[in-house]
């Protein structure tokens, strides 16, 4: 009887060893599943760059990149809105724009006055760029059928909202210049484009000031602090992409308060430690950077190298022909300003050959509830020009202005990053933005 019932335990244990082996798989999983999400809380506990795992971008294209990032409304009383929260209402327009066909396009070269007339035609939306882009990358945006010159520059596009529209008019501020396209087809007008949803419109004059249109807010504005999340990518994951080509492994070394990695023939990365910011020098590029449209093609090339394509990333400005290139983490559609660079990537081509690359491992990555409290008055940009006179910057002085985001990082926890909103200027002298509360700390 004994060996009889051993007997059937072992059949029974074997009709089920693949449900108990499935179970225990199940259990382990569990338990393994359990010690990683342990780990990764204590990684970000210690909040050292080290320890924090990578983090992998959103892939975005290349006219995502070099997205609108201003829009003027002209309603048909004459009134001029600067719309805010603008990226919904631009989505609507671009996609109606797609299907609209235009006849060949026609240049041809105006006086300040006349392109601020345009820019303030009664029933109008104006799309303004960060800073000027080439016709080839604008057309990608706007939509093909807008045949524009390769490297020819644009700022702004004025888009008719009538019922029967005739004309798109692409605006190069700098150039005092004009592309003109007349309209042969509409499936969609803009006429019922919403702005039901839109939220912060804001009265606006439009001027002429430092080589671009500038439109001046001539009301103060009640904006949030917003706060998000830090996040960081590991220094590997940079090194794996960015020597991905090399002929050589990459070998590192301390420098001081820097690390640096070289392949020992074309290529260098070199880690301030202490700021958590990068440099990379390539001797030896192969992209094309000859012509402007060249390098905003090329830089986008990197930044999908280099693995920083977030969401929230976007170009904000160039210098010297498109040589150096500058693009931003943007909140709410306005820019984020570091004073070590966080949330910046520049990149610089030095010659022909020779380009090179400035980032950090920080990136935002998930935001937080907005306190309803913390609310901050940004004065008009009239009240902000006379305090910079008063502190010695005038007109001449000042290459740009702009309402931003000061990234700051929080008292109470290092891993959350608090945005706050204020103006920001570009002194002409050396191209370098400032918090104007700086610039004229010494007279308030």
């Amino acid at each position: 009887m004994k060996h009889k019932r051993w007997a059937t335990v072992r059949v029974l244990i074997w009709q089920h060893i693949w449900a108990i082996g499935t179970g225990v798989m199940i259990l382990l999983s569990v338990f393994l599943s359990l010690m990683i999400w342990f780990n990764s809380n204590q990684s970000i506990a210690k909040s050292t760059v080290n320890d924090t795992t990578g983090v992998i971008s959103t892939p975005k294209s290349q006219k995502n990149i070099y997205a609108i990032e201003q829009l003027l409304w002209n309603n048909a009383m004459g009134q001029h809105e600067a719309i805010l929260d603008f990226r919904p209402t631009t989505r609507q327009i671009l996609k109606r724009l797609s299907s609209w066909s235009v006849d060949k396009v026609k240049s041809r070269s105006v006086s300040r006055q006349e392109l601020m007339q345009l820019a303030k035609q009664k029933n109008t939306a104006v799309l303004g760029f960060g800073d000027g882009i080439a016709g080839e990358i604008v057309s990608k945006v706007v939509g093909t059928q807008f045949d524009l010159p390769a490297n020819g520059y644009v700022f702004n596009v004025v888009v008719p909202l009538s019922a029967n529209p005739h004309k798109v008019y692409f605006l190069d501020d700098k150039h005092l210049k004009v592309y003109e396209f007349t309209i042969t087809y509409i499936d969609k007008t803009l006429k019922n484009v919403s702005l039901s949803q839109t939220k912060n419109r804001v009265p606006v004059k439009v001027a002429y000031f430092s080589q671009h249109l500038m439109l001046k807010y001539t009301q103060s504005l009640q904006m949030a602090t917003y706060s998000y999340l830090l996040a960081s990518t590991k220094v590997d994951t940079f090194v794996t992409a960015l020597f991905a080509d090399s002929q050589a492994t990459p070998r590192g070394y301390q420098e001081q308060a820097n690390v640096i990695y070289n392949d020992g023939d074309s290529k260098q990365l070199t880690i301030n430690t202490k700021k958590n910011t990068l440099q990379f020098d390539n001797y030896h590029t192969n992209l094309p950077i000859s012509s402007y449209s060249d390098r905003l093609r090329s830089g986008y090339t990197m930044l999908k190298q280099l693995q920083q394509l977030p969401d929230n990333l976007y170009y904000f400005e160039s210098h010297h022909d498109g040589r150096d290139l500058v693009f931003r983490l943007y909140s709410n559609g306005l820019p984020i300003f570091n004073q070590n660079g966080y949330g910046t990537v520049v990149i610089k081509t030095k010659s022909a050959k020779h380009v090179t690359l400035e980032f950090s491992q920080y990136i935002l990555q998930v935001p937080l509830p907005v306190d309803d409290d913390e609310i901050t008055e940004v004065v008009p940009t009239d009240t902000v020009l006379a305090m910079l006179a008063q502190a010695g910057y005038h007109n001449t002085d000042i290459a740009d202005m702009r309402i931003g985001y000061t990234w700051e990082t929080d008292s109470q926890n290092e891993n959350i990053v608090v945005l706050k909103p204020e103006w920001y200027v570009e002194l002409s002298k050396n191209e370098t933005w400032h918090p104007v509360s700086a610039l004229t700390k010494e007279v308030q």
